[in-house]
């Protein structure tokens, strides 16, 4: 099995399992650790997150929050998917490329 399938294969997992308490489970662990980290893929969602529990550190990959920490990170579902979806479109676009640039050859 491929990385890309093994990649599409949690997407689907995640794709199909919405409104399962993910997000719920995760908050339980990150309350039982002072200043957990937890990676959003929205500054919306960290809002929304912290509101819920606030003893987490909401933070983004699109910011430079996760420099120099040294605390726990949990993964939000909805970045898990976002990261997933934007590896694999990659993956599909280099697959194209090497494909139009071997009939070249």
């Amino acid at each position: 099995m491929t990385i890309k399938n093994k990649l599409e294969n949690l997407l689907q997992f995640y794709n199909s399992n919405r409104k399962m308490g993910h997000t719920t489970a995760m908050l339980r662990g990150a309350n039982n650790v002072d200043g957990c980290c937890i990676l959003v893929d929205s500054h919306r969602m960290g809002e929304y997150l912290k509101k819920q529990s606030p003893n987490i550190i909401p933070v983004t990959l699109d910011s430079h929050d996760l420099r120099g920490r040294k605390s726990p990170l949990l993964l939000d579902n909805g970045v898990i998917g976002s990261l997933l979806s934007e590896s694999i479109n990659e993956i599909n676009r280099l697959e194209s490329k090497v494909a139009e640039l071997s009939k070249q050859v």
